[in-house]
């Protein structure tokens, strides 16, 4: 519905909220969205069905299972130069979907032969393995759930759940009750929020203030360091020198 100009934003929002309400009700009845055409790739997209999801996840996880009892007869890392993968895939965006079946093969054909496999026994770069039976099943389901645990509203029982394994940690590792700590995503972010507590420690007003104008800190590491401690600091504000 266009709108006149000398509206108010109030009467503004009243009439697209009307509009959206029209276009919901013509929906419901079977018509498409006024003023709007379906193009034809649209037809394929959506989510598939839970027969189909059921097929797939079986013949994933059957892969998933097979891939961890044959890992030790994979080379640790793969025989390519680079660039070779990426030439494997298109370089513009499909026109139309592809089935499951294509991607899996596509996984298997192209994927799988550029893979360093971390969950081979002879690697020993980086850190340890991260992937076992139980972390995969958890995986999926976590990935099922699609839980953001920003706060606990949006996730009350992974922010409990959240609380208490790292209490757990606490309690393994005999640190005191007055400890408590949170799960991040990388180690890198860990690092960063770590020196970012540092600064709120030794300038309380800083992150109302900033840093300007007050006296220098230093951080004290190794030079066998993790990166991500130069970036942090460079991310707090606290400089290089």
């Amino acid at each position: 519905m266009p709108l006149r100009h000398g509206f108010d934003l109030e009467e503004k929002l009243n009439l697209a909220a009307l509009d959206c309400n029209v276009r919901t009700a013509e929906n419901r009845r079977g018509r498409a969205p006024l003023n709007e055409e379906t193009p034809d790739w649209a037809s394929g997209l959506g989510d598939m069905p839970p027969e189909e999801f059921r097929e797939y996840a079986h013949e994933a996880v059957n892969w998933v299972a097979d891939f961890l009892a044959e890992v030790d007869d994979l080379p640790v890392f793969p025989s390519i130069k680079p660039g070779e993968i990426k030439r494997e895939i298109p370089s513009a965006p499909p026109s139309t979907p592809e089935s499951m079946e294509e991607l899996l093969n596509d996984f298997r054909s192209i994927i799988i032969p550029g893979i360093n496999h971390w969950n081979h026994p002879s690697f020993f770069g980086y850190f340890s393995v991260s992937a076992s039976g139980p972390g995969i099943i958890g995986e999926l389901l976590a990935s099922a759930l699609n839980v953001n645990a920003m706060v606990w509203r949006s996730a009350p029982a992974a922010s409990e759940l959240e609380e208490v394994a790292t209490d757990w940690l606490r309690q393994l590792i005999n640190l005191p009750a007055a400890f408590e700590g949170v799960i991040n995503d990388t180690a890198s972010s860990s690092t960063m929020y770590a020196l970012a507590a540092a600064r709120e420690r030794t300038w309380p007003d800083a992150h109302q203030n900033g840093l300007f104008g007050m006296s220098p800190g230093r951080v004290y590491a190794s030079q066998q360091a993790h990166s991500s401690v130069e970036k942090g600091v460079l991310a707090v504000g606290l400089g290089q020198r």
